[in-house]
């Protein structure tokens, strides 16, 4: 099951502290594939800890608007990030989701999403980009078949 919130002051009481027993903040959290619009975000776990899911939070740095993803009953330790914009700084968190409880959140991961004109720059570093309507002109091809006498 997946659950997604999006408020001003997030999904859950900020102010509790984890159960004595709940798991350890994941650890390497990290961003990868990230374009102007999506990334992916991955993390560990500690060897010994039976985790069932995970929490995350994502929001835009310098804004209160939060994004929460909780998703339970997986092993999965990466999660795309989606409806991104381009060229913004985010900030994300990962919790780790155990029989016990949320851990603690992971240390702040902040990464800025490129711009669409970045990505397409970067992509085709060197090689010329697909034809489009403005490269040339353009024209028609008629065929007819034989003429028999």
């Amino acid at each position: 099951r997946r659950w997604i919130c999006a408020s001003q002051r997030g999904c859950s009481d900020s102010g509790a502290s984890p159960p004595p027993d709940s798991p350890s903040a994941p650890v390497n959290v990290t961003v990868r594939h990230l374009k102007a619009n999506s990334a992916v975000v991955s993390w560990d776990v500690l060897e010994d800890e039976v985790v069932i899911g995970f929490a995350i939070s994502q929001q835009k740095k310098d804004v209160r608007m939060l994004r929460f993803i909780q998703e339970v009953n997986t092993t999965t330790r990466s999660c795309a990030l989606w409806d991104l914009e381009e060229d913004t700084e985010y900030i994300v968190h990962v919790q780790a989701i155990s029989i016990q409880g949320q851990s603690p959140a992971s240390e702040p991961v902040l990464f800025k999403t490129p711009r669409e004109a970045e990505k397409m720059t970067s992509k085709n570093k060197g090689r010329p980009g697909p034809p489009s309507a403005r490269d040339g002109v353009w024209g028609a091809v008629v065929w007819a078949g034989a003429v028999h006498d």
